[in-house]
C-alpha cells in the first residue's frame, strides 16, 4: 500500500524559492555565450587589411604552419559542415555582430566547421561585393579560425566559404 504524504503550503512555497535560487545552466550559458561574443566582437575591425575582392574571385586563407592536405579537404568540402549562417540582406553591423555570436555558439558546442553565405554583392551595380570583403577581413582577425575558403558551387560558390575553427 502505498502512502500519500501531504505537502503544507508553506514547505511548497519554500522548496520553490530554494529552487529559484540555483543557478540556472540556462542563464550561465547565455552568459558565457555573451562573453564570448563580445570577446570576439571587441577583435573584429572594420580596416581593410586585405585588398577588396571582386564577387566571382574565390578566397583562401591559410596561416603559416597548416597542412596543405586539410585544406585541399577544406576546399573539396570534406569536412562535415557543422553549422550554416546566411548573411544575405544584413548591413555591415548586422553581418558583424551575428558572425560573433555564431563563432562563439560554435565554439562553445564544440563545432570546427561551418557554411557562411555572405553573397556576391550583385545588386550593387559597379562595386565590390561589401560583405564578402567584410567577411575576408573579418576572419582573418580571429585567433580561433584555422583556415578559411571559398565554397564548392554545390554549397554557394564564390558567393559563401567553408570555414575551420580551432578545437577548443
Amino acid at each position: 500500500m502505498t502512502q500519500k504524504y501531504e505537502i503544507s503550503e508553506e514547505d511548497s512555497r519554500l522548496f520553490r524559492e530554494a529552487i529559484y535560487k540555483l543557478p540556472s545552466p540556462t542563464s550561465a550559458l547565455t552568459d558565457h555565450l555573451q562573453t564570448l561574443t563580445d570577446k570576439i566582437l571587441s577583435q573584429l575591425s572594420d580596416y581593410q587589411s586585405q585588398p577588396s575582392v571582386r564577387a566571382e574571385e574565390t578566397l583562401l586563407y591559410l596561416p603559416p604552419g597548416f597542412q596543405s592536405k586539410n585544406i585541399q579537404k577544406l576546399k573539396n568540402g570534406h569536412y562535415p559542415i557543422d553549422a550554416r549562417l546566411d548573411l544575405h540582406g544584413l548591413t555591415v553591423n548586422e553581418a558583424r555582430e551575428t558572425l560573433a555570436s555564431f563563432v562563439a555558439s560554435m565554439l562553445s558546442s564544440q563545432k570546427i566547421c561551418a557554411l557562411i553565405i555572405h553573397g556576391k554583392g550583385k545588386y550593387q551595380a559597379h562595386t565590390q561585393p561589401i560583405l564578402k570583403n567584410q567577411i575576408n577581413n573579418w576572419l582573418r582577425q580571429l585567433d580561433e579560425v584555422v583556415a578559411f575558403c571559398s565554397a564548392l558551387p554545390s554549397d554557394g560558390g564564390t558567393g559563401a566559404i567553408y570555414l575551420l575553427l580551432h578545437r577548443q
